[in-house]
């Protein structure tokens, strides 16, 4: 079997699942919508990857769930470092640093908004346990 013939964890039943190959960045089989990347490389959080191609970098998050952040025109990219949120990298001229942040995603404003509303809601009713419904009125003279 030669490099990159591995047939380990991915297939079963003689079949690739083209997910989990294309988690293992060590074998590669030519199956599935994506190129294989030239390299790869996690976060120390374990949050965002980058995968090279030879004429661009795609940025994804990866947690809770994938997410395609974006990608960038970076030819001949190599020797990648993550620092923090940034990802440096260098080319046969220049060094490159991208910085990354997934933003915030609807619903995480949806779930702020909601425990905003339920800690006004229990505010309000202490405040009525407390002094009564005068405590609710807001207009002061």
């Amino acid at each position: 079997m030669a490099f990159g013939e591995s047939r380990g964890a991915c297939w079963e039943d003689g079949v690739a699942d083209p997910v989990l190959c294309f988690a293992f960045s060590y074998s590669f089989i030519a199956n599935g919508p994506l190129p294989y990347p030239e390299w790869t490389i996690w976060d120390q959080t374990v949050e965002y990857r980058a995968f090279a191609y030879q004429q661009y970098i795609v940025i994804s998050s990866l947690r809770p769930q994938y997410r395609y952040l974006g990608n960038v025109a970076i030819p001949h990219a190599t020797s990648p470092v993550w620092h923090r949120r940034q990802l440096v990298m260098a080319t046969p001229t220049t060094v490159e640093v991208v910085f990354v942040d997934a933003g915030v995603a609807p619903i995480d404003l949806e779930t702020k908004r909601k425990k905003e509303e339920m800690k006004l809601k229990e505010a309000q009713a202490n405040a009525v346990s407390e002094h009564g419904e005068i405590a609710l009125s807001t207009d002061y003279c």
